[in-house]
């Protein structure tokens, strides 16, 4: 019993993140997560995504600079 409850627990725990541009699939996802235990949220670019994820576009081009630099070094 106490198994079931601590899997129980741990999916609560879960959060899904769906990122779709149309409306329909986005739609048909959350019926289907609907049910489940987990916690999703939904947006409609990635844009919205990176910056709900705190990424921000400053961040990304440091980080593709710093990569660039790299891969030249080497």
């Amino acid at each position: 019993m106490e198994l079931v409850n601590d899997q129980q627990q741990q999916q609560k725990h879960f959060h899904v993140l769906v990122v779709d541009d149309s409306v329909i699939d986005r739609k048909l996802l959350e019926r289907l997560l609907r049910d489940s235990s987990c916690k999703a949220t939904f947006l409609d670019s990635g844009d919205k995504a990176l910056k709900y994820l705190g990424l921000q576009d400053d961040e990304l081009e440091n980080l593709s600079s710093t990569s660039s630099e790299s891969l030249q070094e080497n």
